[in-house]
C-alpha cells in the first residue's frame, strides 16, 4: 500500500513530468502509435491491494477518434487552449477543477481531428477507462 508521501512523491515526479508534454506533444505520440490511442494516469493502490486511478489522461486519433466519438458525445471545454503551449499538467488542473475536462483539435472542414479528454472524478475515470479498455 502507498503511503501518503509516496502519493504525493509520485504525483511531484508527475506533474514535473506532465509540465514538459504540450497537448500537441501528446497528439504526436498517439499519431505514432497503430491504435491512435496513448494515455497517462497518476493512480495509487488502495488498502485492497487494487490499483486505482486519480487522473486519466488520453489522446485519440484517427479511426480510433471516429469510433469513439460515434459512441459517446464529447463537449469540449472553452476557450480553446493552444495545443502548442498548454500542458498535459494545465489539462489535469482543468480536470481537477470540473471532473472532466475534453481539448480537441479540429481541421477546415470542422471535423474533429484530435481529442485529449482528461478524467478526474470515479465516474468520468470509469468512462475513460472502459473507452481505452483498461478494465
Amino acid at each position: 500500500m502507498q503511503t501518503p508521501e509516496d502519493l504525493l512523491a509520485t504525483f511531484k515526479h508527475l506533474c514535473e513530468k506532465w509540465r514538459a508534454i504540450t497537448l500537441m506533444d501528446f497528439q504526436n505520440r498517439a499519431i505514432a502509435e497503430e491504435s491512435g490511442i496513448v494515455y497517462e494516469a497518476l493512480s495509487e493502490w488502495s488498502p485492497r491491494g487494487v490499483q486505482e486511478r486519480l487522473i486519466i489522461i488520453g489522446c485519440i486519433v484517427g479511426s480510433a477518434l471516429k469510433r469513439i466519438t460515434q459512441a459517446m458525445d464529447f463537449r469540449e471545454n472553452e476557450p480553446r487552449p493552444d495545443w502548442g503551449v498548454f500542458t498535459l499538467a494545465d489539462a489535469a488542473l482543468v480536470a481537477r477543477k470540473e471532473g472532466i475536462a475534453v481539448f480537441s483539435l479540429w481541421d477546415d472542414s470542422g471535423e474533429r481531428t484530435s481529442m485529449i479528454p482528461v478524467a478526474a472524478t470515479p465516474d468520468s475515470i470509469s468512462i475513460l477507462e472502459s473507452l481505452f479498455q483498461l478494465k
